[in-house]
Parts: structure tokens; C-alpha cells; sequence
């Protein structure tokens, strides 16, 4: 088949396809679910704070507001009610204002009663700006190859979202269905966004074999470890769902998987552009002067990304290590809690998966160009 031609019209058709239908299945389960639950979700506009009351627990204060609150959206746009918020603590700095945009739960029981009951501020508004700047960021700056890294972003999510997370919802085992369901996103990700060449070829392969070494790495130190993944509240939250019977040590390893997977994403196109670009330059390289060359940058690639692959792990268990500082323990006890436990093995595989990306995929970018001169 003519490349040109399924670069061109086979390609992004197929993803047009599988986005519209993966929208319509979104729709579905969407309307399932509330209509199970007969329960409305609704934007609400607070126009008055009717009165405010102050509770003493535990020598801590509390607040409890009485909000009249106007619905926006739904079926009961325009109704004005009354409002009782759950009593919040004064460090949580949660008290609302008159004009603040809120979401509301309205629950019909179906025996006459009606509940309204505040969930939360409204993010809607910042959230969908920050996406746009985003995108016209990504787009400004990298033109085509924005647009297309943005479509496969859509489709990776999609997939996430539409089919890994159910599957591992409905007690399909997590490990299997999220080496699948990498294994899939892999030449999706990458055809998408570097498109079908020579050099997102060896990037789809590099970062293939580097993937299931870290499965396998994973799989091996999770368990030597006895890393269980109950250490966090949303945890707690699944297994009351499911009665207890969930996999979690199966989903601490698809979280990896799927987390190592963004990295060795970026080292292997970016190793393999490197090899293509010096190739290009100059053809009468040699396959070991290639990677001889590549493999100087690569260095250099793997020192700032493992730093910066190490912060983000940092920042994300920060308030876990703060609580540590003031309870102090010995360190031989906190470097054994599961809390801190997990969080090390996780940045210690991603910077594992990084490092092996980089000679796998130089090596066989390099093949691939010097085999077909």
C-alpha cells in the first residue's frame, strides 16, 4: 500500500472513526450511570450567604454556612434553594462567598423528598482555559507536529479511559491489561505523532523492548518488596466499593507501567531523530560511529531527564515526606513504610526504564539506517 496515501487519508480517518465512537460509548455509560443513581449534578451560582455557624471540636473550630445557591444547568435551571454545607474546619479555608460558581448534587429519592447537597467549587472555567493555552502553546510552537502529538494524546486517553480503566474496573487482571493496553498505545502514540518513517520505526521498537524490561523489573522488586498499594485514601474507597476483592498490587504495577511508559517515550524518539539526523549529515558513517555519537548525547539526555523524573517523584510524595518531619521516625522505619516505599521504586524503575532506553534505541536506529544504505 502507498504510504503517502495511508499517511494521508487511511490514518486519520481510523482515528476519526475510533474518537467518534469512543465518544458515543462515553455518552452511554454517562447516562447509565445517572440514570442507576437518579442523580443530577448541577452549576450553581451562590447569590447569597444566608448565615454562617461556629462549632468547637476537639479544640478545633468548624464552619457551617447556609447558602442560597441559583441553578444554572439541568432540568431545574432557575431554582433558587437553600443549602446546608458539611461543617469544615478552619484550616481548610473552605467558606464561600456570594458569586462563586459551585457544583451541586440533586438526589430525588422518589418518595417526595428532594436533596441538594454542595460538592465543590467549580474548576470548570480555569481547567478548560489552561487546556486551551495549552494546546495553542503546543500548536504555536510545534505547528504540525503539535497538532499531531495533541491527536495522539486524545487517542491514548481515550483508550485509557474507555477501555484499560473498565476492564481493570471489572476485574480483568491489571498487569495483563495494562501491558496490552500499552502495547497498543506504543505504535498508535508514535505513528501519530513522528509519522511513518524509518526513525519512529526504531523508536516503536526500542521503546517495545525497554518496556518489558521494566515489566519485568517491576514485577520482580513490587512483589520481593511486598508492596501491597493499600497506603492511600482513594484505596480505602475502592475496596468498600468492591467489597474488598480488588487487585491492587496489580494496579501499583499498572500505574508503573503506565507511568514509565511516558518517559521512555520521550528518550526514544528523541535518540532516534538523533541517530537519523547524524546519519543524514554525514552517510558514510559507520553503525558503531553512529551510536558512538549518539551515544555522547545520550548521556547527556539521561543526566537531566533522571533529575527531573527524580523531582517530580519528590514533588509528588512532598506533603508524605513533610508529615514525616514532624513526626520523626527512624530512618530504617520510614524508608520500609509502604507510603515512602512506593513512591522510590516507582522513580528508581522510571530511571532504570530511561537509561536502557537510550543504547537499545540508538543500537537498533542504527541498524535500521545502516542496513539500508
Amino acid at each position: 500500500m502507498n504510504v503517502r496515501f495511508l499517511k494521508k487519508i487511511i490514518i486519520p480517518l481510523g482515528v476519526f472513526i475510533f474518537l467518534i465512537l469512543s465518544f458515543q460509548k462515553f455518552q452511554q455509560l454517562s447516562t447509565i450511570e445517572s440514570s442507576d443513581h437518579k442523580e443530577q449534578i448541577l452549576k450553581a451560582t451562590i447569590i447569597k450567604v444566608e448565615k454562617e455557624e461556629k462549632t468547637q471540636l476537639d479544640n478545633r473550630e468548624y464552619t457551617t454556612q447556609f447558602l442560597k445557591i441559583n441553578v444554572d444547568s439541568g432540568s431545574l435551571k432557575g431554582t433558587e434553594v437553600v443549602v446546608q454545607t458539611a461543617p469544615q474546619p478552619k484550616y481548610q479555608n473552605t467558606t464561600y462567598s456570594v458569586s462563586e460558581k459551585v457544583l451541586v448534587g440533586y438526589l430525588d429519592t422518589g418518595v417526595g423528598d428532594e436533596e441538594y447537597y454542595i460538592i465543590g467549587y467549580s474548576r470548570t472555567a480555569p481547567l478548560v482555559l489552561l487546556f486551551l493555552l495549552f494546546i495553542a502553546a503546543t500548536v504555536f510552537i510545534a505547528r504540525k507536529k503539535g497538532i499531531a502529538s495533541l491527536l495522539g494524546m486524545a487517542v491514548s486517553m481515550t483508550l485509557l479511559i474507555l477501555f484499560i480503566l473498565p476492564a481493570i474496573a471489572q476485574g480483568k487482571n491489571p498487569l495483563l491489561t495494562s501491558v496490552i493496553g500499552a502495547g497498543s498505545l506504543i505504535p498508535i502514540l508514535f505513528y501519530i505523532s513522528h509519522g511513518i518513517n524509518r526513525k519512529t520505526t526504531a523508536a516503536v521498537i526500542g521503546t517495545a523492548v525497554t518496556f518489558c524490561i521494566t515489566a519485568l523489573l517491576a514485577l520482580i522488586f513490587v512483589n520481593w518488596a511486598h508492596l501491597t498499594g493499600i497506603s492511600f485514601e482513594e484505596v480505602e474507597t475502592l475496596l468498600y466499593i468492591h467489597d474488598g476483592n480488588f487487585d491492587l498490587q496489580g494496579i501499583l504495577l499498572a500505574g508503573i507501567l503506565l507511568g514509565v511508559l511516558g518517559v521512555i517515550d520521550d528518550v526514544a524518539i528523541t535518540q532516534a531523530s538523533l541517530v537519523e539526523e547524524l546519519f543524514s549529515t554525514n552517510k558514510k558513517l559507520s553503525k558503531n560511529e553512529l551510536i558512538q555519537r549518539a551515544m555522547n548525547v545520550g548521556r547527556d539526555h539521561i543526566g537531566s531527564v533522571v533529575n527531573t523524573l527524580i523531582l517530580v517523584y519528590v514533588g509528588g510524595a512532598l506533603t508524605t515526606l513533610l508529615l514525616f518531619t514532624q513526626f520523626p521516625r527512624p530512618f530504617e522505619v520510614l524508608i520500609n513504610s509502604e507510603i515512602v516505599a512506593i513512591p522510590i521504586i516507582v522513580a528508581l524503575i522510571g530511571s532504570i526504564g530511561l537509561i536502557v532506553a537510550v543504547p537499545i534505541t540508538t543500537f537498533i536506529s542504527a541498524w535500521i539506517v545502516t542496513k539500508e544504505r
